[in-house]
């Protein structure tokens, strides 16, 4: 029973890793009046779901 258990932790959370959805983002975040960067700003994806802040 301890067997079953453990293979059904170990299925749901190896779900629960590959259910990650992964995206690469490149580009630059800069200020429109000298257009310099912009550290510290917020990006979000369009679908709102998770962000991240840039660094210099």
């Amino acid at each position: 029973m301890k067997k079953l258990i453990a293979f059904i932790v170990s299925l749901l959370v190896f779900a629960a890793v590959q259910a990650q959805n992964t995206r690469t983002v490149t580009g630059r975040v800069v200020f429109a009046g000298d257009d310099e960067p912009l550290p510290g700003a917020t990006v979000i994806p369009a679908d709102g779901t998770t962000g991240v802040i840039t660094a210099q």
